[in-house]
């Protein structure tokens, strides 16, 4: 859906200030611009790496490596409050995404910074805590959309996008 924007423009009275009314001094021009083909990409990307969170934290092997012998109330507590804090992070990335999406500049910044911490995963690959096969594909799946999502929101079409309705959210 294109985005529209109200853009005033001024006419040069052709007599006295004073003489000409008001409201026949501005007309108003709609100015429209298509979402570029890369936010819906890289949108697109995004959700399905917000997908693989759900999914992570749905199929966490945590309660496998969690020892019943402190009870089963605390193992039980701990499970839930994983799964739900996991559930609240999907719930604000996908906030994250409909506002990046909207091309609110604010959500591209969280979505850089986001995409500057899927590196720290590296750790997982050169010598940090072993991850299984699945968490391991999941954080290279992350690694590599966020390179492309870096490299795309750096190039003019997405500047311009962000820059194009920034200016329309302004006060």
């Amino acid at each position: 859906m294109p985005i529209t924007a109200v853009l005033p423009h001024r006419r040069a009275p052709s007599g006295p200030i004073s003489s000409v009314p008001s409201s026949a001094t501005i007309r108003y021009t709609r100015v429209t611009m298509k979402r570029p083909d890369g936010i819906k990409l890289v949108t697109a990307l995004m959700a399905i790496a917000v997908f693989l969170h759900l999914v992570a934290v749905l199929a966490s092997p945590l309660p496998m490596l969690l020892s019943e012998s402190h009870g089963l109330i605390r193992f039980s507590l701990t499970v839930a409050a994983a799964a739900i804090i996991g559930v609240l992070m999907v719930l604000l990335e996908s906030l994250v995404l409909w506002f990046f999406w909207r091309g609110l500049s604010w959500a591209r910044w969280i979505v850089i910074a986001g995409c500057l911490l899927a590196f720290v995963s590296l750790r997982h690959f050169l010598g940090g805590p072993v991850v299984s096969r699945g968490h391991g594909l999941i954080i290279l799946y992350r690694m590599a959309i966020a390179a492309f999502i870096l490299i795309y929101l750096s190039m003019p079409p997405a500047r311009r996008w962000f820059a194009h309705l920034s200016k329309r959210h302004q006060p």
